[in-house]
């Protein structure tokens, strides 16, 4: 995997990427695009604005969620909203998912494109909640919090994902910029410095790249 990464960044750095970001660290490349924070994570949030797909032909998918995770296998958990297409015509979900349900999304409610999304996970007197509220329309789902998937947390993350639809590959969407605002680990801004950069890199030179971190939020936008 580190020599896979290495490659990409020889690769990105002969075509005039440049790696810009809000810490020191070299973005971590791949399917996502947004950031990640390590520490021990007892709350993270968000709030968000649904992104457009700007295109509606064949099939797509994309996903934006926040998630925590731990160093043992099967402590993970997320939270957000699927933006995808089905034979051109536009889907957007709210869902979570685990490990146990092999990060297949688990739907909960439907959302309409532009609308202020709000999602929380948060631990209190050792039980777990998840809640996403759909700020605009306002409707509130909480998700079931299943003990295995909050075992010694270490990790925050607010990413924007080029997932696989459970039917096979799909491309990732020609989408609107993802405008991410309030987030928070802790119960406070996670400091700049401290945020891991992650880059989305896509086929023929595409990528979806973060904006540095603004007061308390950031864009991510697909660059072809």
């Amino acid at each position: 995997m580190v020599l896979v990464v290495a490659l990409i960044g020889l690769v990105l750095q002969g075509t005039g990427f440049s790696f810009g970001g809000t810490s020191t660290a070299q973005p971590q490349l791949g399917a996502f695009s947004g950031y990640s924070w390590n520490g021990p994570v007892t709350q993270v949030s968000a709030s968000w604005t649904v992104p457009a797909i700007l295109g509606a032909a064949g099939s797509t998918s994309a996903s934006t969620w926040i998630g925590v995770q731990g160093p043992q296998r099967g402590a993970f958990f997320q939270i957000g909203i699927i933006e995808e297409t089905f034979d051109g015509q536009f889907s957007y979900e709210a869902f979570w998912s685990d490990t146990a349900h092999g990060f297949h999304p688990q739907l909960l409610m439907n959302v309409v494109q532009n609308d202020q999304i709000h999602a929380s996970i948060s631990e209190s007197a050792g039980s777990w909640s998840a809640r996403i509220t759909d700020l605009t329309a306002g409707g509130t789902q909480s998700a079931p919090t299943p003990v295995a998937d909050f075992s010694n947390l270490n990790q925050a993350e607010w990413l924007q994902e080029d997932p696989k639809l459970p039917q096979g590959p799909s491309p990732y969407p020609d989408i609107a910029p993802t405008h991410v605002s309030q987030i928070e680990v802790n119960g406070s801004v996670p400091p700049s410095a401290d945020l891991m950069p992650e880059w989305m890199v896509l086929p023929r030179g595409k990528r979806v790249e973060p904006s540095p971190l603004t007061d308390d939020g950031f864009v991510t936008q697909l660059k072809k």
